[in-house]
């Protein structure tokens, strides 16, 4: 069953936001730069925003549409939302906040008021809370107040898990903690999880499929590795940091491999999307593959071999970012490559050596040069 379906429209300040998507059981990350629009996505599906026009189904249940005139009031959606300030009640304990909307109705019953109370038991010992159920938030931790925030949130069992930039604010070992802490309560818990973040690395690291928005339109919708190795246009392939786009045009296609001329030479690609015409050819740099000398003198028959120097060497912790300055290029073009500092010193490179690279055909992914900005599914 669809966790979640959206299609919004709405004006905001700078542009409009406009997109639509669905997400099953699943964590999808939605990605972008601050004021993007994630946070306006996060609080519409809520109910704490109203937008202009669209529909929002929770579990196929329709909760917003302005064609049905349907606005279901934010707590009867069943949704556990966690700003990103985790707004938590200062002169509450924290097993105050998490049990206040369940505990806050006069017109309870005793049975209902002992199902709150062992629900609240239930999330602290979830979140390993139990120990600071009785102190308030001033005296909690970083990290103690994120599992406050989600606990709160997992109190009403809610449907879906709306999270926004929850770990904005954290230091870096923080972070890392925080998003094992939420790997880890998404095997004990069966809820899907929306995930607001302005960082790529997070999203790589822990979601199902990441959502890359900006200004208002989302971009490309995919598995991380897909979004890293097939962008879906050249702003895609900017905002991951395919820095290798390398422009071309498409002149025969073959079974799987197609050929595109480029200011490098005739580059072949394993590619069975059927593609062609203007386009950008894009590999990581972590997937050009320095020669070894003996390869290199045996190299001329090979495919997308380039001779050529290497005219840079910044060293980044265990990882060396090279340049390489292909010899017959017949435009000023130069690649990226990364590599591991053990791959680099039994290799022998270094600046202002002259080597051999490859391009293997099956790292190569083609773009249309027309810069679509369509979303692609996984």
């Amino acid at each position: 069953m669809t966790a979640l379906t959206v299609t919004l429209e709405t004006r905001l300040k700078e542009f409009m936001l406009s997109l639509s998507f669905e997400m099953g059981d699943e964590l999808l990350a939605l990605v972008g730069r601050a004021g993007s629009g994630k946070t306006v996505v996060l609080r519409s599906i809520a109910g704490v925003y109203v937008p202009d026009s669209g529909s929002i189904a929770i579990r196929e249940e329709t909760v917003f549409s302005t064609g049905l005139d349907i606005s279901v009031p934010p707590p009867d959606r069943f949704v556990g939302y966690v700003p990103q300030s985790h707004q938590l009640f200062p002169h509450l304990t924290v097993a105050e906040n998490i049990g206040f909307s369940l505990t806050r109705r006069r017109d309870q019953t005793s049975d209902q008021q002992r199902d709150a109370v062992r629900r609240v038991d239930e999330v602290l010992e979830l979140l390993q809370l139990t120990r600071i159920a009785d102190v308030l938030p001033a005296d909690l931790s970083d990290i103690e107040q994120q599992r406050a925030g989600l606990a709160r949130a997992l109190s009403l069992d809610p449907e879906i898990l709306l999270l926004d930039d929850p770990f904005a604010g954290l230091d870096t070992g923080t972070r890392r903690q925080a998003r094992s802490e939420l790997s880890e309560l998404r095997r004990l818990i069966n809820v899907p999880v929306l995930l607001a973040t302005g960082e790529l690395e997070e999203a790589y690291e822990i979601a199902d499929r990441i959502a890359l928005i900006d200004c208002g339109n989302l971009l490309q919708i995919a598995a991380p590795r897909q979004l890293l190795m097939r962008p879906s246009s050249r702003r895609v392939a900017n905002i991951v940091r395919s820095v290798n786009v390398i422009p071309g045009t498409v002149i025969s296609a073959t079974g799987d491999t197609i050929e595109v001329t480029t200011p490098l030479g005739i580059l072949r690609v394993s590619d069975l999307s059927g593609i062609h015409g203007e386009v950008d050819v894009v590999v990581r740099p972590e997937h050009v593959r320095p020669l070894e000398r003996t390869e290199s003198i045996a190299s001329e028959q090979a495919t997308n071999v380039l001779h050529g120097v290497l005219t840079d060497d910044v060293r980044h912790g265990t990882i060396h970012a090279l340049t390489f300055k292909p010899d017959d290029a017949y435009q000023d073009v130069e690649l990226q490559i990364f590599v591991s500092d053990l791959a680099c010193q039994q290799l022998g490179l270094a600046a202002d050596q002259h080597r051999s690279v490859e391009l293997p055909p099956r790292a190569l992914h083609l773009m249309l040069r027309s810069g679509s900005v369509e979303a692609t599914g996984n």
